[in-house]
């Protein structure tokens, strides 16, 4: 005879193995006088509603960022050290001495991240869904909470800070002219020796509305974002862009109208 008991213990094993491709579950009748139906079988009649994710709230990523797991010590990037020149002289010419300098490699320190969820046996024998996937997919959406808050907050953190908060990008306070401050922002790195074809900007919700009112030269008709590009540039929007802490250690939106212009590769 085939008991609650059993398929709840059925359904436990599934969970366990629930990194497996094949995750069904087959319904039998409670008793065996019970003709298979759903409501026979003791599962749950679900609506639609029990089956809608919570909305993504602005955490837009720049494509292709990744993140190393697993490090041990120190990561060095050699970027950002002095350059050399090619020269033309004679075969048997003095060449130049030339030298670079490795002793300011930037160094990025590994930070220990976690998270943990407890779920009881009552649990995974009361859901009428697959409760394994549900937290799992929660596991990944406070991943990319954390990567977004700390990639894009100008906030001085207590441990792993992002580049907006050490001023590593360019993060620009914007007046009157808004498409001239960006093109001259643009200008400028593309003179520092920088390809600012792969150039990302960054901005808030509440900046891309006003982006997409504001027209980029006056009597146009076209305004600084359109056609899903900011002056010609690709941008994401992400809420924690522009916040920094308060007195009770909440993120909170800056006043000022800033975007951030970023070489995320």
């Amino acid at each position: 005879m085939t008991t609650r008991q059993d398929i709840a213990r059925r359904m436990r094993e599934v969970l366990k193995d629930g990194r497996e491709e094949r995750r069904e579950i087959t319904l039998h009748a409670q008793h065996p006088g019970d003709t298979a139906t759903i409501d026979a079988s003791g599962a749950i009649n679900l609506t639609i509603r029990d089956f809608l994710e919570n909305p993504e709230n602005s955490l837009g990523l720049p494509p292709g960022l990744e993140v190393q797991f697993g490090v041990e010590g120190n990561e060095i990037y050699p970027i950002s050290i002095d350059d050399v020149e090619m020269e033309e002289d004679d075969e048997t010419a003095q060449l130049t001495d030339q030298s670079l300098s490795f002793d300011k490699l930037p160094m990025s320190e590994p930070v220990r991240t976690s998270i943990l969820v407890e779920v009881s046996n009552a649990a995974i024998d009361n859901a009428g869904f697959d409760l394994l996937k549900f937290v799992q997919r929660k596991f990944t959406r406070a991943e990319k909470q954390y990567i977004a808050r700390h990639l894009f907050s100008s906030a001085v953190f207590d441990g792993n800070r992002g580049p907006f908060s050490f001023n590593y990008s360019q993060y620009s306070q914007l007046g009157t002219d808004i498409y001239g401050d960006i093109q001259a922002k643009m200008t400028e790195i593309h003179n520092a020796g920088f390809d600012t074809a792969e150039a990302v900007i960054v901005m808030a919700p509440y900046m891309e509305v006003v982006l997409k009112l504001t027209e980029a030269v006056p009597g146009s008709g076209r305004t600084v974002i359109q056609d899903g590009l900011c002056c010609g540039y690709p941008y994401v929007v992400n809420r924690y862009f522009n916040t920094t802490l308060d007195e009770d250690g909440q993120l909170g939106q800056k006043d000022s109208i800033a975007i951030g212009i970023a070489l995320f590769k």
